[in-house]
């Protein structure tokens, strides 16, 4: 008798039946993670923004300003929503704009904006900047931006911005 080498199709039914079952209790986790990542990366992007703003005041020796972009990204808008995008703008004119994040992601910061001095310190009339990044159920991230100029991340912050609620 000959013997035949493979598989049947009962034992390929078999396998996908167990493969689908296990990417059925995969995927939820991988959502979370997705969403995580949204989150993470929205937060580098704005801190990079910071971290732009207060080297071209340190090297050009004016103001900069980090805020919300408007809708054709060519100047500021003054609203507290940031989820629009955000942009570094100086005397001259607009240094770079940030597009919207994707993923329904709420960015909530200083409806004025952030501006750096010449020093590299914020402007004192405006103090220090804070922003929450989060998107529904994910642990939400805060950028902080001192009034020295330093600007840091908070990946698990205690409590949201001074203006609103503690979750």
């Amino acid at each position: 008798m000959k013997k035949h080498a493979g598989i049947t199709l009962i034992e390929l039914m078999i396998v996908i039946a167990i493969l689908a079952v296990i990417a059925g209790l995969a995927a939820p986790s991988f959502n979370q993670m997705i969403r995580s990542s949204r989150v993470s990366t929205a937060s580098n992007e704005l801190l990079a923004a910071m971290q732009l703003a207060r080297a071209e005041a340190i090297k050009q020796r004016r103001q900069i300003t980090v805020c919300r972009r408007n809708a054709a990204g060519s100047a500021c808008d003054g609203d507290a929503d940031w989820s629009a995008g955000w942009l570094v703008q100086g005397p001259t004119g607009v240094i770079r704009v940030w597009e919207p994040p994707r993923g329904g992601l709420a960015l909530a910061g200083p409806a004025g904006g952030v501006t750096f001095n010449p020093d590299g310190r914020l402007d004192p009339s405006i103090g220090a900047g804070c922003f929450d990044v989060l998107i529904d159920d994910t642990r939400p991230r805060q950028l902080d931006v001192a009034v020295t100029g330093r600007a840091h991340i908070e990946p698990d912050p205690p409590c949201l911005c001074a203006d609103r609620p503690c979750p």
